[in-house]
């Protein structure tokens, strides 16, 4: 996903983020969010 997202940085090359819930049903892998 990191080639089209706004908030990419560096480490979205290499690093796989763990999901997280950020409202109710709706989960995201994102470290800049």
């Amino acid at each position: 996903f990191h080639p089209r997202c706004p908030l990419a940085v560096d480490r979205c090359k290499t690093d796989t983020p763990k999901f997280r819930e950020t409202a109710s049903g709706h989960w995201i892998a994102c470290d800049q969010v």
